[in-house]
């Protein structure tokens, strides 16, 4: 009979909580948070139970396996930028991100980045025609309970002025850097208004 309560009580406590996980590598299911459009972002949710002001962050940057090397812009190159950017506002916010010791771990999923197509944007920029993207999904979970507290969603597009920029040349790498930059410092902003640094 002991045996059977305490195998009861063991897949009781290894049941999944929201929020919470076992491994900081496990994947997020973002959808099960009740995410709502914000000030600056599309989707986002922060535990408003949470107290602490989690300044030191880890930044974890995952690529889609569908993105390619655009002819303007590399993987590579796409991946300095965004960290760089990050670097950059996530400092004036009063954040910083290291390498060792974080409070928290700020998980990045690169969903979808494209330059789109420069001759679509000319011909039908104003109807979202050619239009480059750039998706980030993400979340924070706090380094030392595992708990998330906060996820969201940034997702950008840009048609160049509805492809008035494309008339001389190609601005798709140009709008690409420039979303990357946008979804750092909004990003930055969010987590600054709701973990209330000052």
């Amino acid at each position: 009979m002991k045996k059977i309560i305490f195998a009861l009580l063991i897949s009781i406590f290894s049941l999944p909580i929201i929020g919470t996980c076992n491994d900081a590598t496990d994947p997020i299911d973002l959808d099960q948070y009740k995410m709502k459009a914000s000030w600056h972002l599309k989707k986002y949710w922060y535990n408003k139970n949470n107290s602490k002001k989690l300044t030191k962050l880890k930044l974890t940057l995952n690529l889609s396996d569908s993105i390619q090397n655009q002819p303007g812009i590399s993987l590579e190159n796409f991946e300095h930028v965004l960290r760089d950017n990050m670097h950059t506002h996530f400092e004036k916010a009063g954040l910083q991100l290291v390498d060792e010791n974080p409070d928290a771990v700020l998980s990045l999923n690169v969903v979808e980045m494209t330059q789109g197509d420069r001759q679509q944007r000319i011909l039908a920029g104003e109807f979202g025609l050619g239009s480059a993207r750039v998706y980030i999904d993400g979340y924070l979970r706090d380094a030392e309970n595992q708990l998330v507290v906060v996820a969201f969603k940034a997702h950008q597009s840009n048609t160049g002025n509805a492809g008035l920029r494309d008339i001389t040349h190609d601005s798709g790498p140009t709008l690409v850097k420039e979303m990357s930059e946008k979804i750092s410092r909004d990003l930055s902003k969010e987590l600054r208004r709701s973990m209330k640094i000052r």
